[in-house]
């Protein structure tokens, strides 16, 4: 996991790597006013899974409560609240919430 740089250089990223980042509040509410994003609340029940799925557009998942654990290939990201996760498009990825209810922001570019 790596800390932000800025949520500036964040959301100006080509976001061709799979990352997870951790956030402060700031940051959250800087990444979350960008005029190039599109976002949505999501929250869903504990034990929810998604089944095997990608994206056409690169995705930023925030997740803001809960937990949230993705899955590529065999490697693991395990978001808890203010941590983001960058899945770039085209990448096979599933989640499972576990125990916990997440709140999550699923945000993306509007290109």
């Amino acid at each position: 996991m790596r800390d932000i740089r800025n949520a500036d250089e964040l959301i100006s990223d080509s976001w061709e790597n799979m990352e997870l980042y951790r956030m402060n509040e700031e940051e959250k509410e800087k990444l979350l006013s960008g005029k190039q994003l599109e976002q949505e609340y999501i929250m869903f029940p504990k034990g929810s899974v998604w089944e095997e799925h990608a994206h056409t557009r690169p995705q930023l998942l925030l997740v803001i409560a809960g937990k949230l654990t993705h899955v590529v290939g065999r490697k693991e990201f395990v978001q808890e609240a203010n941590d983001v996760l960058i899945v770039p498009k085209n990448i096979s990825h599933r989640a499972f919430a576990g125990k916990q209810k997440p709140l999550l922001v699923y945000v993306f570019h509007k290109k």
